[in-house]
C-alpha cells in the first residue's frame, strides 16, 4: 500500500486540483493523508471529498512537522510526499514506483514542468529556474524534492524523518542524510509535475530572500555545514555574488566605472547558460526580461544569505 502525505495551510485555491490528480492516478492502492496547520479558509471543506484521513495540527507549524505527523499514522510501506499546490500527471505515481524498482532506489523525486496553467511571466520564470537547477545534478547525486517524492517507509523512519527545526530546505537536508548513509536517491527530470503557485514581483523577491535568510541561519547553526550538494549550479552562485557586486559598486560609477562594469560583465557571462536555457524554452524576449528580473532575485538571495550569517 502507498501513503500519500500532503501538508496544507490555507491552500483552498490549489488543493482541489491537487487531490483530483491523486484520485485519478492509475495506481489505486493508496491512502491520502492531509495534514493541515489550522487553515482559516476552505481548504478542509474542499479536501473532505478526497482525503482518506485529515489531521489537524496547530497553526504555524512547519511543513517538516506536518509531513512527519502524516508519516506517523501512515499505513503504507511507501510514502509519497506531495505539496498542496502541485498537480500530478495520471501516471506520476506509477512511474515513480516503477523507477524505484527498476533502479533499486530508496527514494525518487520529480521536478516542476513548464506548462503551468494560468501562469504569468514571473511564475513561469520561477518554474523554469527550478527546472534548470534540478536538471543539472547527477541523477543519483542525493537531492530530494518534497514537492513530489517517493521514499520507502523503512528508509524514512530509520533516518528519523524531516528535521523539524527547519522552515525551508528540509527536503535537501533529509536527502543529504540519506545519501550519506548509503541510500540511493534519484532526481528524475522526466518525472514532471505541474506547479500552480503564482508569483508577483514582491512575493518572488520575498520568497528568495526568506529562503536565503534561512539558509544562512542554518549554516550558522551548523544544520547545513556538511552539505556538499545543494542543487544550485556554480554559474548561478557566481551570478548571485556578481549582482551584489554591481549593487555595491554603483555609487562609484562616476569615479571608477570599471568596478560596476566588470561586475556586470561577470554577471552576464555566468548567467549566459541560464539565459540560453530560457531562450530555448520561451524565446529571446522572455530571456531578455529574465536577465533584468534575475538581477533582483539574485541580489535578494545574496542579501538574505549574508543577513542570515
Amino acid at each position: 500500500m502507498i501513503s500519500v502525505i500532503i501538508p496544507t495551510y490555507n491552500a483552498a485555491g490549489p488543493i482541489e486540483e491537487c487531490l483530483k490528480s491523486l484520485v485519478s492516478q492509475k495506481t489505486k492502492a493508496m491512502e491520502i493523508i492531509l495534514v493541515d496547520s489550522s487553515s482559516t479558509d476552505e481548504t478542509l471543506k474542499k479536501a473532505e471529498r478526497y482525503a482518506d484521513r485529515i489531521l489537524k495540527i496547530p497553526q504555524g507549524r512547519r511543513p517538516a512537522i506536518a509531513r512527519n505527523r502524516g508519516a506517523e499514522v501512515a499505513a503504507g510501506d511507501l510514502f509519497i510526499f506531495v505539496d498542496s499546490d502541485v498537480v500530478l500527471r495520471r501516471d506520476s505515481i506509477e512511474k515513480a514506483i516503477s523507477s524505484l524498482a527498476e533502479y533499486n532506489l530508496d527514494a525518487i523525486s520529480g521536478v516542476y514542468s513548464d506548462d503551468a496553467p494560468r501562469s504569468n511571466f514571473l511564475s513561469e520564470l520561477q518554474n523554469l529556474i527550478l527546472i534548470y537547477r534540478f536538471s543539472h545534478p547527477k541523477k543519483d547525486a542525493g537531492l530530494l524534492n518534497s514537492a513530489f517524492c517517493a521514499i520507502k517507509k523503512e528508509v524514512f523512519n530509520k533516518a528519523g524523518g524531516f528535521d523539524e527545526r527547519m522552515v525551508y530546505y528540509e527536503d535537501i537536508e533529509l536527502g543529504h542524510r540519506l545519501f550519506n548513509v548509503g541510500c540511493r536517491l534519484r532526481l528524475d527530470p522526466s518525472l514532471r509535475v505541474t506547479h500552480l503557485k503564482r508569483f508577483c514581483f514582491k512575493s518572488l523577491i520575498n520568497d528568495y530572500f526568506k529562503k536565503s535568510l534561512s539558509s544562512g541561519q542554518y549554516r550558522k547553526r551548523g544544520f547545513l555545514n556538511k552539505l556538499k550538494i545543494d542543487g544550485v549550479p556554480l554559474s548561478i552562485k557566481i551570478a548571485g555574488v556578481s549582482s551584489f557586486a554591481i549593487f555595491a559598486t554603483l555609487p562609484f560609477v562616476t569615479i571608477k566605472p570599471v568596478l560596476p562594469l566588470s561586475s556586470l560583465i561577470i554577471y552576464t557571462l555566468f548567467l549566459l547558460p541560464v539565459l540560453g536555457f530560457l531562450c530555448k524554452r520561451r524565446g529571446l524576449l522572455f530571456s531578455a526580461a529574465s536577465y533584468c528580473v534575475l538581477f533582483f532575485v539574485f541580489l535578494a538571495s545574496f542579501l538574505g544569505l549574508a543577513y542570515g550569517f
